[in-house]
């Protein structure tokens, strides 16, 4: 309600605070993808320990325009949750209609019925919207901003969709085939680890967005003792991950991947088990390039299910193809990309 104040500057304030971990983010995914960086200022960085603003020169990317920060696509909104407009027609209008109805002002119009009415229009003329004219009208209704305070207290804007992004920031939407053909172009074994590595992260993170987002490569847990080849944050709404989060842990999800040329075996299953906690989540996905047993190895998955030692979702190349080829083919069916019939079906097979 204060005027000057949008959604421009609040993402620049929102900017200004949370720079210090753009900056983190930013250098993490430069190293990432070899993007240049130069020895930089950083701008004013906001110390929550020592409750100040700090700067200094950090390395970041440069672009004619100036240093250049990078920002997770799963926190880019484009409309804020508490909005004038909404607030004004649903919660302030209703009490001046019945205010202007009680006092059978010059605004209230009969039905044939009798029943009293106020046109929008009308109130509109009456009660301008602006942001200070606002400001009076919830001064003398200040339940009105109780009750909207209190309906949007758990709303959240959802992630933008690949959709969304095509066509609010004119970008090309995945190419799921040219995805799957750089994993179809690494030659199993250890000499081709790096890059099925890079090439699974690349087709998972645009096939299973926005279900899952913010990618970590190389995550390290246990203080370092352990890694994780890739994790994910759960934050599905609708579709399998969503389903799977209200019945297991699953803040997490884990990926191993393994460019071997047989079938893994137990102590690749104990491994990614490993990674599993209450805290991180019990659900996970172990990429490999094929089987020659793909039954028994998911016996085995089966097996450690039943133990108690998490849910391993194995999924092979021909696994991977199935899944981008439906991805490809619903582009703009979210809800269809989200349900993962696949992973599904996988997932009824470990509690059957």
């Amino acid at each position: 309600m204060v005027p000057g104040i949008s959604s421009d500057l609040v993402s620049d304030i929102t900017t200004h605070v949370i720079r210090g971990a753009l900056i983190g983010y930013t250098q993490t995914w430069c190293e990432y993808f070899g993007i240049p960086t130069e020895r930089q200022w950083s701008g004013p960085v906001w110390h929550p320990d020592e409750l100040e603003w700090q700067t200094g020169d950090v390395e970041l990317p440069r672009t004619p325009a100036g240093r250049l920060l990078l920002v997770p696509r799963s926190i880019v909104r484009v409309k804020m949750t508490f909005d004038k407009d909404q607030y004004f027609n649903g919660y302030l209008a209703p009490l001046l209609i019945r205010k202007e109805i009680d006092s059978n002002s010059d605004l209230v119009r009969r039905l044939r019925d009798g029943t009293p009415r106020v046109n929008r229009d009308d109130l509109r003329e009456k009660y301008p919207t602006g942001k200070l004219a606002i400001v009076r009208y919830t001064i003398d209704n200040p339940e009105a901003l109780a009750r909207y305070r209190e309906a949007n207290s758990s709303v959240t804007r959802p992630v933008l969709d690949h959709e969304d992004l095509s066509r609010r920031f004119d970008l090309p939407p995945p190419d799921y085939e040219e995805l799957m053909g750089a994993i179809g172009a690494v030659s199993p074994g250890k000499h081709g680890a790096k890059a099925y590595h890079d090439s699974v992260e690349a087709l998972l993170t645009a096939l299973l967005y926005p279900s899952l987002v913010n990618p970590k490569v190389e995550r390290e847990i246990h203080e370092g003792r352990k890694r994780i080849d890739i994790t994910y944050d759960n934050v599905a709404e609708r579709g399998f991950f969503h389903w799977i989060g209200l019945h297991n842990p699953a803040a997490l999800i884990p990926v191993e991947c393994k460019n071997y040329t047989g079938d893994p075996g137990n102590p690749e299953l104990d491994q990614l088990s490993g990674r599993f906690s209450m805290q991180r989540g019990n659900v996970g996905i172990l990429a490999v390039r094929s089987f020659v047993n793909k039954n028994l190895f998911l016996q085995r998955c089966r097996d450690t299910a039943k133990d108690g030692r998490g849910f391993i979702i194995p999924l092979d190349d021909s696994d991977l193809n199935e899944l981008a080829e439906f991805s490809a083919a619903h582009q703009e069916d979210q809800k269809a990309r989200q349900a993962f019939d696949l992973l599904r079906e996988r997932f009824d097979y470990l509690v059957g």
